[in-house]
């Protein structure tokens, strides 16, 4: 009897043991899966809040560009009209010197490569010229050739 009681006993101690191990493990799974929603949260937070600065860089970026334009736009009131003539006047006049100076500059290259093209055209006659001569040369050598082939032939018939 004392037997079968520390049996039950073992028994009751080892279902208890396996029940806590059990209580343990899903503590432990809830634990894991609280913090792992807990992350997941702090993630989508910090991408949510990096977006938020993202846009509040850009709108102050805006804002300054704004407030710089307006400034300029302000000082540009304030001028008096003569200088603000004599300062567009200045500009239209760099502007017609930029541009008179861009023609220049195409008027340059636009010779330069008509004087390549022409001379490309002469070399390319030149080489033609060149070539019907050489033509002209081979076709006398040939005939010249024929010619002693011919003699060679008459002399050595002759020579028999």
């Amino acid at each position: 009897m004392a037997e079968c009681l520390e049996e039950k006993n073992e028994r009751g101690e080892r279902v208890l043991m396996e029940d806590i191990e059990k209580l343990q493990s899903r503590r432990y799974s809830e634990e894991v899966e609280y913090l792992e929603r807990g992350n997941e949260n702090l993630k989508a937070e910090l991408r949510l809040k990096k977006e938020a600065v993202k846009l509040q860089s850009r709108r102050h970026s805006e804002e300054v560009e704004y407030w710089e334009r307006e400034n300029e736009n302000l000082k540009a009131e304030l001028r008096p009209k003569e200088e603000a003539e004599k300062l567009r006047s200045r500009r239209h006049s760099e502007k017609v010197k930029y541009l008179n100076r861009r023609i220049e500059h195409v008027n340059a290259e636009l010779r330069l490569k008509e004087e390549a093209a022409k001379l490309q055209s002469q070399r390319h006659h030149d080489e033609i010229e060149f070539l019907k001569k050489e033509r002209e040369q081979l076709k006398r050598e040939l005939y010249l050739q024929d010619e002693l082939q011919d003699k060679n032939r008459a002399s050595n018939v002759d020579g028999f």
